[in-house]
C-alpha cells in the first residue's frame, strides 16, 4: 500500500511540473543574476513554436545578481550561429515590464514582454536569446530558447 501511495504522489508531482507552463532554457555564460523560471505560454517542449501574424508573451523570474538602474532588453534570433536582431516593440525593461526600477541586489523579480512573430518572417528553425542588459550595457541575464517560426 505504501508503495502504491508513493507512487501515486511521484506521478502527481511530474503531472504538476508537466502542466505548469515551465519554457525550456538554456542560461547563456554571461549574466549576473539567476534565472530561475521562464515561461511562454503554450511552450513546454523544445522547440518552441511561434505562430507567424501572432506574438509571443514571455516570462522571466529571476534573482538579481547587483543592483541595477536601467534594464534594457536585447533580443536576437540566432540563425546559424549568426545573431538577427528580434527587437520587441518594449526595449525598456523599466516601464510595462513587471520591473521596478532600480532592482536591488538579491531580490527576486519577474520581467514580462512581449514580442511580435511578422508574418514577412520566413518559416526557419532558430534559438531565441533574450538579454536584459544594466546601465553599463552589460549582461544582467540571458537565456536562449528553441523555436521554430512558421505558418
Amino acid at each position: 500500500m505504501d508503495k502504491f501511495i508513493a507512487a501515486v504522489i511521484l506521478v502527481v508531482c511530474m503531472s504538476v511540473d508537466i502542466s505548469s507552463g515551465k519554457t525550456p532554457f538554456h542560461t547563456c555564460k554571461s549574466g549576473s543574476s539567476k534565472v530561475t523560471n521562464v515561461v511562454i505560454p503554450g511552450c513546454n517542449a523544445p522547440p518552441c513554436k511561434l505562430k507567424k501574424g501572432s506574438s509571443a508573451a514571455m516570462s522571466i523570474s529571476f534573482t538579481a545578481g547587483e543592483g541595477y538602474t536601467k534594464v534594457t532588453a536585447d533580443v536576437h534570433g540566432v540563425i546559424s550561429y549568426i545573431p538577427v536582431p528580434f527587437t520587441p516593440p518594449n526595449v525598456d525593461g523599466c516601464q510595462h515590464s513587471g520591473l521596478t526600477c532600480p532592482l536591488t541586489k538579491g531580490k527576486n523579480y519577474v520581467y514580462n514582454n512581449t514580442i511580435p512573430i511578422k508574418s514577412s518572417y520566413p518559416n526557419l528553425q532558430l534559438v531565441v536569446r533574450w538579454e536584459l542588459l544594466d546601465e553599463n550595457n552589460k549582461d544582467i541575464l540571458c537565456i536562449e530558447i528553441p523555436a521554430e517560426i512558421s505558418d
